[in-house]
């Protein structure tokens, strides 16, 4: 396998569960780059568990908007995204 393919991420959806996981990746990337995101970081902290699940859990249900995790080997998940698809209509 070359070091390339070694390293990329695998990005698969977010289960309703990973809520802790989506907060977790926000969080950092909000601390990161409180410029790249209309939402700050003190907004985001100040979210209850529960409004975290409730945020997760469409998206784990959905085939239009799906929340993607990218998990690294050896480090973890790194990342996150909420791509938008128009050509699918709702379940």
């Amino acid at each position: 396998m070359s070091e390339a393919k070694a390293a990329a991420p695998r990005v698969r959806p977010f289960e309703a569960h990973e809520w802790r996981t989506l907060r977790e990746l926000r969080l950092r990337a909000l601390a990161d780059a409180p410029d790249a995101f209309a939402r700050t970081l003190a907004e985001k902290e100040g979210r209850s568990d529960a409004e975290w699940s409730r945020m997760l859990a469409p998206s784990a249900a959905s085939a239009s908007q799906l929340s993607l995790v990218a998990e690294r080997a050896g480090r973890g998940r790194v990342g996150h995204g909420t791509p938008r698809r128009t050509d699918v209509r709702p379940r």
